[in-house]
């Protein structure tokens, strides 16, 4: 606790003096921001992804170090039960129509869901379209989505998609160009590129996540989620091994509905910016 103590007691000392001029609120302000974004020489490393990084703040290292035992998360049992039951009589009482649009195919074949999936979903980042318009610019023009037209013009695709207006435009053209890229290398279309990997989703995965098209692993995850749930793809290898990470959508209805309870509000992304307390949820529920 040695961190947070420093930076407690230094504080203290100014509001005990009382914050009676700009001259105090000056000095609490820059030790605020100094504990919690100031880098300093020797704080230590922190091992991530297979390379060592240092730790950018006093803060850093001590929501590193006792995120998990501030945060206490703990698993309702009985709330889990009580949700899952009331979601399956929802289920019984519209005949599973409650949950259609989730899944909602707009009527296409399994090879075109999957071709729009595959080469669309790498564009969902801040700021998306939905499925249906993507499905409807499909039936307008199936010639949007061939991958050699993409790869020859992967601007022009962003561009008929309708994403240029969406953020991080830089990306949407490359991102574009590789995953066309990726089915010309193993000459496969969508509906076929799982045949490339035996059936493997994981093999599938890591491939697809290593190529660079903007797949990492939530999205390359929810991708498999989707093929599989609407038997689109019919081989299930490893699907044990494919999960979604929680983001903060999921974490709210976990703890408004009671499920997972925490001694504290979850922090702000901008003090929780590793994203801590999200893997301590992932974990804590696989537990």
């Amino acid at each position: 606790m040695d961190d947070l103590k420093e930076f407690v007691e230094e504080i203290s000392r100014f509001i005990d003096d009382g914050i009676d001029s700009i001259d105090s609120a000056r000095e609490i302000i820059s030790r605020m921001n100094a504990f919690l974004y100031t880098t300093e020489k020797d704080l230590g490393q922190i091992e991530e992804f297979g390379q060592s990084f240092q730790f950018f703040s006093k803060f850093h290292r001590y929501w590193y170090e006792h995120h998990k035992e501030i945060l206490d998360l703990q698993i309702d049992d009985e709330k889990c039960c009580q949700v899952a039951s009331a979601l399956h009589e929802v289920f019984l009482r519209t005949s599973g129509r409650a949950f259609e649009q989730i899944y909602d195919t707009c009527g296409l074949e399994k090879e075109d869901v999957c071709r729009i999936r595959l080469l669309t979903a790498n564009q969902d980042f801040r700021g998306s379209r939905s499925f249906k318009e993507y499905a409807e610019l499909f039936l307008s023009d199936p010639s949007i989505f061939d991958e050699r037209m993409i790869y020859a013009s992967p601007e022009n695709f962003v561009k008929l998609i309708g994403t240029t207006s969406l953020s991080q435009n830089d990306k949407r053209g490359q991102y574009a160009k590789r995953i066309a890229q990726f089915l010309l290398e193993y000459q496969k279309t969508p509906y076929e590129i799982i045949q490339a990997f035996d059936g493997d989703l994981v093999d599938f995965r890591d491939a697809l996540i290593s190529y660079q098209a903007g797949y990492g692993y939530k999205k390359a995850n929810m991708l498999i989620r989707d093929m599989v749930v609407l038997k689109i793809w019919n081989s299930k290898r490893n699907f044990d091994q494919i999960d979604v990470a929680s983001d903060v959508n999921t974490i709210k209805v976990a703890l408004r509905t009671g499920i997972m309870q925490s001694a504290i509000p979850l922090v702000s992304s901008f003090l929780d910016i590793f994203c801590y307390q999200y893997e301590y949820v992932d974990k804590r529920v696989v537990q």
